[in-house]
């Protein structure tokens, strides 16, 4: 019934929906209870609230798909662009406010914005706010094209892949393995966060404590090379080591 709340979420940051309400709620009050601190005032506070939830999301990554991390990093740099440059055209002062002398000289003081500071302040929003709305319909329509793929499986075969079934097969299997591979790798990270949780400076809380001696056990084990052949995963050789390889045969049967 609320699986939408958390479905997207990994499980450990299942509450994560709550925590973007708050961030919603926290604009809101800033838009309301800092309106007599000014425009100017307000643009900075939100703008610190974003930079903080922008820093938690790239620590945490609390979507179980890279593409919505992504795509929840890319919301937030664009609105703090968005604000940024904002900033400068709430900062931007009239020459002249009155013919009083001391209004003319704070104008004097003041920012003021030329025609082309104004023009490239506004097509850096432009340019932001259209990259994330072009990677938004593109996220956007892959979704839609795998819904129709998984449900409507003859109408996607004709539209999109034009009848041929081998494309059809390949984009299905494409997708499956792109989904599973998602899934597999927030199991991995959670191993992983699970390793780090067992070091520990103190030996009274049951973990492994930090120091050179088990330092240096840890790196034994995993050393990538020992990991994958603890894995038994044979690592594909670079081009370099290719070409090592080849020039050692040659050298042998001279």
């Amino acid at each position: 019934k609320y699986g939408f709340l958390y479905n997207d979420y990994k499980k450990e940051y299942y509450f994560w929906e709550s925590v973007n309400m708050y961030r919603k709620i926290a604009i809101i009050f800033i838009s309301v209870f800092l309106k007599i601190a000014g425009v100017i005032t307000q643009a900075l506070v939100v703008f610190l609230v974003l930079i903080l939830f922008l820093l938690l999301n790239i620590k945490l990554m609390p979507f179980s798909f890279q593409s919505l991390n992504d795509m929840e990093m890319l919301s937030l740099i664009t609105c703090m662009l968005t604000i940024y440059c904002g900033l400068f055209y709430l900062s931007d002062m009239p020459e002249v406010y009155n013919s009083t002398d001391s209004t003319v000289k704070e104008a004097d003081n003041g920012l003021r914005l030329s025609e082309g500071g104004k023009l490239f302040f506004f097509f850096v929003i432009l340019l932001c706010n259209g990259v994330f709305i072009c990677y938004w319909l593109y996220k956007m329509i892959d979704e839609v094209k795998n819904t129709i793929r998984s449900k409507m499986g003859k109408a996607y075969l004709y539209l999109f892949c034009c009848g041929n079934v081998k494309r059809f097969e390949r984009e299905k299997v494409r997708r499956t393995l792109q989904d599973e591979n998602d899934i597999l790798k927030e199991e991995f990270d959670r191993q992983l966060n699970a390793i780090r949780s067992l070091w520990s400076a103190n030996p009274k809380d049951g973990g492994l404590v930090l120091n050179k001696v088990n330092i240096e056990k840890s790196a034994k084990y995993l050393k990538p090379e020992n990991y994958l052949s603890s894995m038994k995963v044979k690592r594909e050789m670079t081009f370099e080591e290719i070409k090592q390889m080849k020039r050692n045969k040659r050298m042998h049967r001279e």
